[in-house]
């Protein structure tokens, strides 16, 4: 136990480290006037700016749209892709149907943009399509590449024990399955976060991406480097988040984690 936390101090300082060499570079660069304040705001800039808009309340909209965005697409993902997803991996035929489904893997998210803004506008159903896009396509590929992989001795056991087909999905393949399907999510739900900035960026009157891109045409960087602290910390926040519900669900997984 001793040896454990020893390695876990050092970590932790390790971690501490490093955050804190970006730091010193950053001020480096900055207050060695190194790069203009236009390109590179000073770390104290930026952190005033970010309490300013923290005091005035006027970022809270804007991150709770861009969270129900990314939450609503995730979440619509998901449903559309556990019954795709598992019906590709179970069947010959299912994987063979939905073959397309894989190449979109290498269509980027940015490229259906134009086409989504002629179909949906530039309102809430566009921002949501792209979201839905971008994530579905990993989640039906993990979820169809788990359902194939489970071992097939398994299956053949609940059936030689009289189980139904309805059983052996809801008893041995979802499973066997759910922990990693779970922890390749928290990898997709980062994905969205990249997704949703740029699609704020593109076409939208509201939202971080919207914040920020704003604030770049009026030569705001320190909004623009604040809006990005606050993206990032959100970001950790709901990984974090994740992680806690992950060993919740799967305590039997609490190494994986």
């Amino acid at each position: 136990m001793r040896q454990r936390a020893e390695n876990t101090g050092t970590i932790a300082a390790i971690i501490f480290l490093s955050y804190l060499a970006i730091l010193l570079a950053w001020g480096f660069l900055s207050y060695g006037a190194h790069v203009k304040a236009l390109l590179l705001p000073a770390p104290h800039a930026v952190l005033r700016e970010l309490l300013r808009m923290l005091g005035s309340g006027e970022i809270f909209g804007d991150v709770l749209i861009t969270l129900s965005r990314l939450a609503l697409g995730f979440v619509l993902s998901l449903l559309a892709a556990i019954p795709l997803g598992m019906y590709a991996g179970l069947y010959r035929k299912g994987s063979a149907l939905l073959s397309p489904v894989f190449v979109l893997r290498y269509i980027p998210y940015s490229a259906i943009v134009p086409a989504s803004i002629l179909w949906f506008g530039i309102g809430e159903s566009q921002k949501i399509f792209i979201i839905f896009m971008a994530q579905f396509t990993y989640f039906f590929i993990i979820i169809s590449d788990r359902v194939a992989a489970v071992p097939g001795h398994l299956i053949d056991t609940a059936y030689a024990l009289g189980a139904k087909n309805r059983d052996v999905i809801t008893k041995v393949i979802l499973p066997y399955c759910a922990p990693a399907i779970y922890q390749y999510g928290r990898v997709i739900f980062a994905i969205g976060w990249v997704v949703i900035i740029f699609v704020e960026m593109v076409g939208a009157d509201s939202g971080l991406g919207h914040m920020m891109i704003q604030a770049q045409r009026y030569l705001q960087m320190e909004k623009v480097f604040a809006g990005i602290a606050i993206i990032g910390l959100l970001g950790f926040l709901t990984d974090a988040l994740l992680n806690r519900l992950y060993l919740r669900i799967f305590p039997w997984r609490k190494g994986d984690a």
